[in-house]
């Protein structure tokens, strides 16, 4: 759409954008719906990082990336993720856990941070999920960092809520002549961290449930990585895993790494998407799952069950800690994780082999909670109530 029909339908904007991953890209630079002008601007912290990169040989730094220090903007509001912002403009940052995003700096660095949230030129603080703003607000109380009480109070007053947006992909009735509803229970697990997304508990269910003789197919788009900071797979779980899949191989696809659009065309030939994970901080694969009219099988970490529910899917639940991360702090621990997510797995699949109605109404409601929950026309709305606090 070009700028001139974007005006037509709403106020300009000029967003400023550091970065253009693909958390920008979700909840920043698909709002040009209502008049957003989006511009890229260069960043110092970018340039520590890549130093960091070489001296370290690490590609990531936490406490790096909770701050930007933007290069030459002249105008406009700065949107981030996750980056608290050292600028004389206007800014807004979108979080997904907490902020600073290193919350296990020196409290001299969290002072600081949390006085850039409090400055008026801090326009709004945006939770991506309600645990990710009750974890802030918990972490001001605290208040480790010494700062004042008006100035916590600032910061509070600046808090709010807005899931990522997310368009319906496919219309109930198209997605009935996509899938046959009454033949395999087609499953599909997306995404590179095959472990961490609890891609080895799907597949020990699924041999259970392939042995028992139910008709199940699984399709896997990503990258089988091991070693994340949730379940810690190593050796043990890629031999077992792979072990599974050949024993199964006519049951499971391999797909590799997939263009978003071949993504979601699987996503429109499936029943399910799984989302089983250890750790996730939000769940991007479910809305897009259920925005192609498939039910969702979720544990209850973080923002998860925030997005699904027994309506349009299901959750299994785990043993967390307080702050609804898993509890996954010994082998033991991760070994009881493990087996409540395989007895819930098979729980859950074999309901849904057996109850086909209630998988197409599961269906149906997937599409309903995104068209009700996260419309982008809306989203962008609020975005632009945010941004004309710059303007005032």
């Amino acid at each position: 759409m070009k700028h001139s029909q974007q005006l037509e339908r709403g106020r300009n904007h000029i967003v400023a954008v550091l970065r253009s991953g693909y958390p920008e890209q979700r909840n920043i630079l698909h709002a040009t719906s209502i008049g957003f002008i989006h511009v890229f601007a260069k960043d110092y912290v970018s340039f520590l990082e890549k130093l960091w990169h070489r001296l370290s040989g690490n590609s990531y730094s936490k406490f790096l990336h909770s701050f930007s220090m933007p290069v030459k903007v002249p105008v406009g509001v700065i949107h981030t993720f996750n980056s608290i912002v050292f600028s004389r403009l206007s800014w807004v940052v979108t979080f997904e856990t907490t902020l600073p995003r290193e919350s296990h700096m020196p409290p001299l660095f969290i002072r600081l941070a949390w006085r850039r949230l409090a400055d008026e030129r801090c326009l709004s603080v945006v939770a991506l999920s309600e645990c990710a703003r009750q974890r802030l607000l918990d972490d001001l109380k605290l208040n480790q960092a010494g700062l004042a009480q008006d100035q916590l109070e600032l910061i509070r007053g600046k808090v709010t809520l807005l899931h990522p947006p997310q368009s319906v992909l496919v219309e109930f009735e198209d997605k009935v002549k996509a899938v046959d509803f009454d033949g395999s229970l087609k499953l599909a697990l997306i995404g590179h961290d095959f472990y961490r997304k609890g891609g080895l508990e799907v597949l020990l269910a699924l041999d259970v449930l392939v042995d028992e003789g139910l008709d199940v197919q699984l399709n896997i788009a990503g990258k089988m990585a091991a070693g994340d900071y949730a379940s810690r797979a190593g050796e043990s779980e890629v031999a077992k895993a792979e072990a599974l899949i050949e024993k199964h191989s006519s049951q499971i696809n391999l797909m590799g790494s997939q263009p978003s659009t071949e993504v979601l065309a699987l996503l429109r030939r499936s029943h399910i998407v799984c989302l089983p994970t250890w750790g996730e901080t939000y769940g991007y694969s479910v809305l897009e799952g259920q925005a192609s009219g498939c039910a969702a099988i979720t544990t209850d970490i973080r923002a998860l069950p925030e997005i699904n529910n027994n309506e349009c899917g299901w959750v299994i639940q785990v043993p967390k800690l307080a702050n609804e991360d898993g509890d996954l702090g010994t082998s033991e621990k991760r070994d009881h994780f493990r087996k409540v997510l395989v007895s819930g797995l098979i729980l859950a699949f074999r309901e849904a082999h057996d109850d086909r109605i209630q998988l197409r109404n599961k269906a149906r409601a997937s599409l309903e909670r995104i068209r009700c929950d996260h419309d982008p026309e809306m989203h962008a709305a609020r975005l632009s109530e945010i941004y004309s606090k710059g303007t005032k």
